[in-house]
């Protein structure tokens, strides 16, 4: 109600603009007419309708003064709503949705009741010249003192912002993401924002700290929109209503300085910013200028970036399908192993495409009540594979551990979990899986130096095949050497059983327990014996051409 203006009329009468006045003219536009005259000879409706601040109100009033009174009845949606509620407008806005859909049927049926509805309303294109001449002699009103080329653009962004739009600056956004990475990429982390890396919900906390009544978005998402893309852009356009620039990045600034990251984020994302090989990116339906202020303040604006909107000038809207493009243009074009990290059924159709999905659980309280149908039905079909990082730790896991296994995100076991052989090469694989390994080829321990174990307090040796064991009881005498504390890990795709048993690396592994583990694929009793410049593992899996 409060975005429509309405003139009631005796279908007899013509309507004269302020420019047919001086013309002399007495006719409406035919389509004016026409709609006009369809209530055989009862009164009709003509409603003013707009995008806030276009001058709908201002229309009427000049209306007002061209029109006669005695003829026409003028209707300002608000101020009949202001004028049946008790309270007035505060009142109403503080209403549910129910609460103010009845008060809005009533205010139409008030309005029939003063001139009986017949014929159609008609819409508002108004050039962005009248926009900013109309707004800037609107004096009882503030409006913000935006210029006609910005009317414009934002008038030519709501023509042509489309899903395909999205996805498309989205994928540009990525790209650009891409090429500022300050290494090699090899995996990249896809993570949701709200109730992923934080406990917060950014966007309720932006309208809890400057609003009042209830929550909006939720007039937009519980209504038959549902989470289609035009409801989140309605809910961009929402935002766009309600502050001007900036204001909205003022209020983005107090949101971001009210949020904490989740330690465990903070611990985890710090260590990718250290690695060269991995990157990450946040996908947020949210407001990226608060996500970007949250990363600056903690010193991780350089390596994670924002792909989101907010505004309309951000051409950026995100929805469950563009998640899933962000991951899929990162491994078909970028060709990177991509693990995803979201919290609800929004962000199953990501978590489903991505090589690995971390499901983040919050407390029971403030954890999404559908994800549980969700990952049920996606576990049902076989064929997605996820697990679960609980926040706080002492929160109750979703589902059946040993179908959403618990993970740790700030334990080595889960930069070493999943073994699995997925690629052409197994040392490809393993690169990939190893998302926050720093890999480093050595052909003897000499490729081996201190920096490379500067910070470091675990280390994974690879190899494709361990036959007798005694290079890797080097490498693994060579490391403690250099670093008396440090975890070793060997990992392997075949260990020989000898070798196992009772072999070198047996002899190596005696009392270092604590500090010295094996992981192998499979154990075999066959001895496979390397010749020449092509080791056994290359020959073992047809990769001598990476030799």
């Amino acid at each position: 109600m409060t975005n429509m203006s309405g003139i009631g009329m005796d279908t007899d009468t013509s309507v004269r603009s302020e420019e047919s006045e001086r013309s002399n003219s007495t006719e409406l536009a035919p389509e004016t007419q026409q709609a006009a005259k369809l209530s055989d000879g009862k009164p009709a409706i003509i409603g003013l309708y707009g995008v806030p601040g276009c001058g709908k109100t201002y229309l009427l009033k000049k209306l007002k003064g061209i029109l006669d009174k005695g003829k026409f009845d003028f209707f300002e949606g608000s101020a009949v709503v202001n004028r049946l509620v008790t309270g007035g407008l505060d009142k109403f806005r503080a209403l549910d949705d129910e609460g103010k859909g009845m008060w809005c049927k009533l205010a139409i049926e008030w309005i029939r009741d003063k001139t009986v509805k017949s014929g159609k309303p008609a819409i508002l294109d108004v050039d962005p010249e009248v926009v900013a001449r109309r707004r800037a002699d609107d004096k009882p009103r503030y409006r913000s003192n935006d210029s006609v080329e910005h009317l414009r653009k934002w008038q030519e962004d709501l023509a042509w912002h489309n899903e395909n739009h999205s996805s498309a600056k989205v994928k540009f956004e990525v790209d650009k993401t891409m090429t500022c990475m300050d290494g090699p990429i090899e995996s990249m982390l896809v993570l949701d924002a709200d109730r992923t890396l934080t406990a917060e919900d950014t966007g309720k906390l932006f309208w809890e700290l400057y609003g009042s009544g209830p929550y909006p978005l939720d007039a937009i998402f519980k209504s038959s929109l549902h989470y289609t893309y035009a409801a989140f852009r309605q809910a961009v356009m929402l935002y766009e209503e309600t502050c001007d620039d900036e204001e909205f990045n003022r209020r983005c600034r107090d949101v971001a300085a009210r949020t904490a990251l989740y330690p465990e984020f903070v611990s985890l994302l710090r260590v990718v910013k250290s690695q060269r090989h991995v990157g990450a990116v946040i996908v947020t339906w949210g407001l990226r200028r608060i996500w970007e202020e949250i990363l600056n303040r903690e010193g991780l604006s350089k390596k994670v970036k924002v792909v989101g909107g907010g505004r309309i000038s951000d051409e950026c809207i995100v929805n469950p399908s563009v998640k899933e493009t962000v991951v899929d243009h990162l491994q078909n074009f970028h060709k990177k192993y991509v693990w995803a990290f979201g919290d609800s059924p929004l962000d199953m159709e990501m978590l489903k495409k991505a090589n690995q999905a971390i499901v983040v659980v919050g407390k029971e309280g403030q954890r999404s009540k559908s994800m549980d149908a969700a990952l049920e039905s996606a576990l049902e079909d076989g064929h997605f594979r996820a697990r679960q990082a609980v926040m706080p730790s002492k929160a109750t896991p979703r589902l059946d551990v040993n179908c959403l296994p618990v993970v740790n995100l700030t334990q080595w076991e889960f930069i070493a979990d999943d073994l699995a052989r997925e690629a052409e090469s197994p040392w490809l694989a393993e690169s990939g899986k190893f998302f926050l390994v720093q890999c480093s080829h050595a052909k003897n321990t000499a490729d081996i130096e201190n920096e490379h174990l500067e910070g470091k307090v675990n280390a994974i040796l690879v190899d494709s095949v361990v036959n007798t064991g005694k290079s890797l009881a080097e490498f693994v005498q060579y490391l403690r050497n250099l670093h008396a504390t440090i975890l070793i890990v060997v990992v392997a795709g075949v260990v020989q059983v000898e070798c196992a048993s009772g072999g070198i690396l047996s002899q190596t592994m005696a009392g270092s327990y604590d500090t010295l583990s094996i992981v192998t694929l499979r154990v075999s009793k066959t001895k496979y014996t390397g010749s020449g410049g092509t080791d056994t593992g290359n020959r073992l899996f047809n990769t001598t051409h990476l030799a």
